[in-house]
């Protein structure tokens, strides 16, 4: 499973392929200056196709960087799953510090309830 880390990572590598997505794209109907010659079937064969190219990396773009927001949410459950750990066992520290100073006889106080299971995709 990937870290935190590794999810930031993918994170910008996934923005990244989006913005290239975009840029693809960038300019096409700018080739289409007063030098060319155009109409008739073939300028809309190539009008549509530009049209279905420009949807097409929109779309892709789109999809990119919710992967990407994705990939940063769960970043974040790792982190703060890391977070709730070390303060756990931060307590549980403590528990023993205090379980081992008690007096012979005194009743042991109840141990830290640790965290939550995090989803099947955290690790640490």
């Amino acid at each position: 499973m990937p870290t935190a880390i590794e999810f930031e990572i993918s994170a910008d590598e996934l923005d990244r392929a989006a913005d290239e997505a975009e840029l693809l794209v960038t300019g096409l109907r700018d080739l289409f200056g007063p030098d060319v010659l155009s109409g008739g079937e073939l300028t809309r064969l190539v009008e549509t196709t530009i049209d279905v190219a420009e949807r097409t990396s929109q779309t892709s773009a789109t999809e990119l960087r919710d992967l990407a927001g994705t990939c940063r949410t769960r970043a974040a459950t790792c982190r703060q799953y890391a977070d709730d750990v070390a303060a756990y066992n931060n307590l549980v520290e403590a528990w023993r510090r205090e379980r081992n100073a008690l007096p012979p006889g005194e009743p042991i106080p109840r141990r830290p309830t640790p965290p939550a299971s995090p989803p099947s995709w955290v690790e640490l």
